[in-house]
């Protein structure tokens, strides 16, 4: 797993280390890109040490993003109840391949050496992270066609409904959760392309606030109890 003081460290350049430093984490995915100059990377500017970054923030994703694309395809397959061949579900898992497919089409060598080629895997990614946005949409439909289906019929009894299938919770939960890595992996990269917002490095906020995410947080639970019970508790901070 990725961790965020990673994505950070990686994102302002404090990973760009030689072999005796400290932060090996690159090195152990891509290959020097250097390996025409015995400059350290430390000693380049800002500018160069950005692009020397992204390549290999790009050469790390060309292998772990079709590892991950991978096991959702498979998680789909293997979904409970027969979920997996709902038209909707079965759609979401042809995302996954197409881009699986897309990602290990590109040669990673082409991506650390040449700056053509990881501008053209930041476009397949873009196109990648935009092609599954609709994917809790299109589960939410998956789910709708399976309650009508007669495997869903078999499955729930009289006066039951989906909420009452904790293995469909469970199940949905883990899938969600390693969509969210995926989405942030390529959502990081993605801006780090961008102009930063001040405090911003990708898509971390170097200042945030834990109070002001709890208040967003208490809002959105308000927000659902008022719609479903009509009415919400005050929350104070």
């Amino acid at each position: 797993p990725v961790g965020m003081r990673t994505l950070i460290d990686a994102g302002t350049g404090r990973l760009l280390r030689g072999a005796s430093g400290q932060a090996r984490w690159m090195a152990d995915y891509a290959p020097p890109v250097m390996s025409h100059s015995s400059t350290s990377p430390l000693e380049l500017g800002a500018e160069e040490r950005t692009r020397l970054s992204l390549r290999q923030i790009a050469a790390f994703l060309r292998r772990e993003l079709p590892v991950r694309f991978a096991h959702r395809a498979r998680e789909l397959d293997r979904a409970p109840y027969g979920l997996g061949e709902m038209p909707s579900i079965r759609n979401v898992k042809e995302w996954y391949e197409q881009s699986f497919e897309e990602v290990v089409s590109f040669d990673e060598d082409l991506i650390l050496q040449n700056d053509e080629g990881n501008e053209l895997f930041r476009e397949a990614l873009n196109g990648i992270y935009v092609r599954h946005q609709d994917t809790l949409v299109m589960v939410a439909k998956g789910l709708y066609e399976f309650q009508g289906s007669a495997a869903g019929q078999a499955v729930l009894k009289k006066g039951q409904d989906l909420s009452d299938l904790p293995t469909i919770h469970s199940y949905f939960d883990r899938f969600f959760l390693s969509r969210i890595g995926i989405r942030i992996l390529i959502g990081h990269y993605l801006e780090l392309h961008q102009e930063p917002p001040p405090d911003y490095v990708g898509l971390i906020c170097m200042r945030t606030s834990a109070t002001q995410v709890a208040q967003a947080a208490a809002e959105d639970a308000r927000y659902m109890c008022e719609r479903t019970f009509g009415d919400a508790p005050a929350v104070e901070f």
